[in-house]
């Protein structure tokens, strides 16, 4: 009996929470420039992924990108939606990360596995070009690194 009065707690909660009155699900405008370069989380590195070589850091890059591509343009969740999971979370338990840390968790993810192509001497990715693609662009293409100039000769 007392699981049921659970659900209708949780049902009743999730209806008049005020998250419901929050804008349409066809309102994208707060996911334009949703992680900039200098904000979010950092990622630290494994002994694993240090040790990989750059054609598998790029596969990994590869599959990653196009996982996130066309974040800006996704709809967000209406406001029953996001009501009812926040007080499923509560009740039963669950992630607190939403679209947009998720977002962010994987951006930083690439910038450290780009800079670790950098330093490897491997080729880099241009990550906000490539982000800002439509999911249906071609899979990204990484640039090569800037060529040394030949060290000068000294006069004998």
């Amino acid at each position: 009996m007392r699981s049921g009065v659970q659900i209708w707690t949780v049902l009743i909660a999730a209806a008049i929470l005020p998250a419901c009155a929050q804008a349409p699900a066809t309102d994208t405008t707060q996911f334009a420039n949703a992680v900039p370069l200098s904000a979010g989380p950092a990622y630290a590195l494994s002994a694993e992924e240090q040790d990989l070589d750059c054609k598998d850091l790029t596969g990994r890059m590869h599959v990653r990108i196009l996982q996130m591509r066309g974040h800006a343009n996704k709809s967000q969740p209406s406001g029953i939606s996001q009501g009812i999971k926040a007080v499923t979370k509560t009740v039963l338990g669950g992630t607190a990360a939403g679209a947009d840390e998720q977002y962010a968790q994987s951006r930083a993810q690439l910038n450290a596995y780009n800079g670790l192509l950098a330093t490897k001497k491997c080729a880099t990715f241009d990550l906000d070009k490539e982000l800002q693609a439509r999911p249906t662009a071609p899979p990204p293409s990484p640039t090569a690194p800037a060529a040394k100039p030949p060290a000068a000769k000294t006069a004998s």
